[in-house]
């Protein structure tokens, strides 16, 4: 339930944003680009602190946490009145996001754990979940924002993540009591020998360059997330405002594109699983990401 409230709602704020971003003014790319930006910018400043809280203090309770945080987020950005005020509850949402995203992909390993030989069948299923409610999302958001405005949408979503948070707050806890415990000590212990943190967190930083520099598997893997989040990146802010000003989409038709994209990738989610079962990892990841780049380089040829 909780994956696909999170879809519905973030596929809702696509089609919306050149709209909503017209509200202030003349500014572009830059302005889409900043409302886009800001919870990515978050996640990136506290998603190792948010994983390392969800193995010290439980999966569910950094779930329920995050989505509140996320809620709340959302419904500022409707009744933001200036850009910046919209960036600064974007940061709000990414903060939350990155909370429960790190919680909930360590629930997931969890559960997965207990069923190795279908693990990539049921994160398929799942991210099937997502992908069919996401695909609902942008045309449920295109047609709320010609009839009510564009933030309408936002402050759907912030209802969708309280929603979310109570189905967290239903979940039991996949870290037993006495894992959680010895995880706490274990943290305090490292503080405890360490009296300067930013030598910790230093070391910390050197240890994964040093996995980075000699490992190519994480090397290929960081390459192609990057590409492939540049890629994405494009598509929610670059692609709206193309189709808005060249092509004279409206919230409507916008969200009519992106819901055929996000019907695709329900299709897909679960065939990727079945084949990275039956034909292994790599071959899967590889066709999966020749598709994704070919899809982007075809962009700037499309006149329609």
């Amino acid at each position: 339930v909780g994956t696909g409230v999170v879809s519905l709602g973030f596929g809702m704020v696509v089609p919306v944003l050149p709209q909503f971003a017209a509200q202030w003014g003349d500014v572009g790319a830059t302005g889409v680009g900043l409302v886009v930006a800001a919870p990515a910018l978050a996640k990136l400043m506290i998603n190792r602190a948010a994983g390392r809280r969800a193995d010290t203090h439980g999966r569910v309770q950094m779930m329920v946490g995050g989505a509140s945080i996320s809620a709340v987020g959302n419904v500022m950005t409707a009744l933001a009145n200036s850009i910046g005020g919209v960036f600064g509850a974007r940061l709000m949402v990414g903060s939350g996001s990155s909370m429960g995203g790190a919680a909930t992909q360590a629930y997931l390993a969890d559960v997965t754990a207990k069923f190795p030989q279908h693990r990539g069948a049921i994160m398929g299923t799942l991210g099937s979940i997502g992908m069919v409610t996401y695909g609902l999302g942008p045309g449920a958001g295109g047609l709320l924002a010609e009839q009510f405005g564009p933030s309408i949408s936002f402050a759907f979503v912030g209802g969708a993540a309280a929603i979310c948070a109570f189905s967290y707050s239903r979940l039991p806890e996949t870290l037993p009591t006495a894992t959680l415990a010895a995880t706490r000590a274990k943290e305090t212990d490292a503080k405890d020998k360490d009296s300067s943190a930013g030598a910790q967190g230093s070391e910390k930083v050197a240890t994964f360059y040093e996995l980075l520099s000699s490992n190519p598997r994480l090397q290929a893997l960081v390459v192609m997330d990057t590409a492939i989040y540049i890629g994405w990146a494009v598509w929610l802010a670059v692609v709206p405002l193309q189709a808005a000003e060249v092509w004279g989409a409206t919230p409507g038709s916008l969200g009519a594109m992106y819901s055929v994209m996000a019907i695709a990738g329900a299709i897909g989610a679960p065939l990727g699983g079945v084949l990275s079962d039956r034909l292994g990892r790599d071959p899967t990841i590889a066709a999966g990401a020749t598709l994704c780049a070919a899809s982007t380089l075809l962009l700037p040829f499309s006149t329609t």
